[in-house]
């Protein structure tokens, strides 16, 4: 267990995803089951920019809200699950 906050997680199929404070800004993290054990939990966001808003989830899609760097713009973002390019 991580003493870190670990907040908002969704749930679909057999994939979780949720903000998670580990490293001390916000990131995205996905845990799937259906991966082999070690390659089953993975971070989605690597700049720790704030997370306001809980991440969705469906099938392969995960969209979650960003603030940018600056804290003045709120940013749309949708990553595909198996690894395909994200899209802002």
């Amino acid at each position: 267990t991580d003493p870190a906050h670990q907040l908002s997680p969704k749930i679909s199929g057999s994939r979780v995803v949720w903000i998670d404070k580990r490293h001390g800004g916000d990131a995205l993290y996905l845990f799937d089951l259906n991966r082999p054990p070690g390659q089953q939990e993975r971070r989605l966001t690597a700049d720790g920019a704030r997370i306001p808003s809980p991440p969705d989830l469906s099938g392969d899609v995960v969209v979650w809200e960003r603030l940018s760097l600056s804290g003045l713009e709120r940013e749309i973002y949708l990553a595909y699950v198996d690894g395909r390019p994200k899209d802002k």
